[in-house]
């Protein structure tokens, strides 16, 4: 009969914090090795996660400062509006002819 081990939470994800010691204490050699690989990539996959999350976050934050630079520069230096822009062609237009 083959030994069952606990790597699953709740929710059904691997989460190392379910193993029992002593489980996998009575796990053969063999089984020990792969079970630390499998142990080993959940840890880079938390870390990849980890660096995503923080990685979104930077993204959200400029995105934030990106608009609000937008804005001051927009109040500071407003569009022209129509009008002013069709002026600004005719006075162009009339200096040139």
């Amino acid at each position: 009969m083959a030994l069952q081990l606990q790597l699953h939470n709740k929710f059904g994800q691997l989460d190392l914090s379910v193993i029992d010691p002593k489980a996998v204490s009575e796990l053969s050699d063999d089984a020990q090795k792969i079970l630390s690989v499998l142990i080993s990539a959940v840890q880079n996959r938390e870390a990849a996660q980890l660096r995503f999350n923080s990685a979104v976050i930077g993204v959200r934050e400029a995105t934030a400062e990106q608009i609000a630079a937008t804005a001051a520069h927009i109040a500071a230096n407003p569009p022209q509006t129509a009008q002013q822009a069709q002026q600004a062609a005719i006075a162009a237009y009339n200096a040139s002819h």
